[in-house]
């Protein structure tokens, strides 16, 4: 029988966020488990079905089998993304561990393409809002990070690099000030620290929340409940880091909590033996 956990959770896990996260590094995932999650989460068999069959009809995961019996795979795109998600996951923590000095220059990317290409002009501007930078003018944008690799891995088999240019500076002046100074006025920052806390109680409360279930049982928690923590967290995660622009710590307020509370993830991830932290679907 499934122990249900009484999640704590200040927002609920969706059915898609627990597939999306059940898979494990070789991109499987039993939908025993995943149904056992669930329960665990206090999440009903029929949205999670529903999930799956989305997630099946969009290409990002093939299905063998039905029920409890059946398996889940992650298609090659959906792999793609995972590993993508982690290249910036990856970016995060060199900030935290301060072995990713930022050189200074700001990076300017400008593009004009026609209305014929409509939908590559709209893909270019949600992916690179979707990578951090921000926009000036309508068809320029600014970001720390160089993001030219990036755009290419985002946008497979498009010439990104033809509708851009680009440049580098010390100094940008825009609506006569320095980005430097206006770093809160551009970025989403106080959504982002909404998260970056909420993500925070989150830790304290599965900490305490595994403890408890510890003591009641006697014994080591069901391997459901650690696995319901491990998609909760992430899930939170996805939702602090994901707008997160990752600006270097210079441009950013000095309580700013992202260093911080990414490492109590960490070292929590590290205790439910949750490997490294990966979304393998879109976000």
């Amino acid at each position: 029988m499934t122990t249900h956990v009484r999640p704590p959770t200040t927002a609920p896990v969706s059915p898609r966020a627990l597939v999306e996260h059940c898979f494990d590094p070789d991109g499987r995932a039993d939908l025993a488990t995943v149904y056992d999650v669930a329960a665990a989460l206090g999440l009903e068999d029929q949205p999670v079905r529903l999930a799956v069959r989305r997630l099946v009809a969009a290409g990002a995961v093939e299905q063998t089998g039905r029920g409890r019996a059946g398996t889940l795979r992650l298609t090659a795109d959906a792999r793609l993304r995972g590993a993508l998600d982690l290249a910036y996951w990856h970016v995060a923590v060199q900030q935290d561990e301060e072995s990713a000095a930022w050189d200074g220059l700001w990076r300017l990317l400008a593009f004009s393409v026609p209305e014929h290409r409509r939908a590559d002009r709209d893909a270019l501007r949600s992916t690179l809002a979707y990578l951090g930078a921000v926009a000036l003018t309508p068809g320029l944008y600014v970001s720390p990070h160089d993001l030219t690799v990036a755009l290419d891995a985002e946008l497979p088999g498009r010439d990104v690099h033809a509708d851009l240019t680009t440049a580098t500076s010390a100094t940008v002046v825009h609506g006569g000030r320095s980005l430097a100074v206006q770093v809160h006025d551009l970025w989403p920052l106080d959504a982002v620290r909404a998260e970056y806390e909420r993500l925070e109680r989150e830790i304290g409360a599965w900490r305490a929340r595994l403890a408890e279930v510890r003591a009641e049982t006697s014994h080591a928690a069901p391997s459901s409940i650690p696995l319901a923590a491990r998609i909760a967290l992430h899930a939170a995660l996805d939702r602090a880091v994901g707008p997160d622009p990752l600006l270097p710590p210079e441009l950013l307020p000095p309580d700013w909590p992202g260093p911080r509370v990414r490492r109590a993830f960490r070292d929590t991830w590290a205790a439910l033996d949750g490997g490294a932290p990966l979304s393998v679907i879109a976000r």
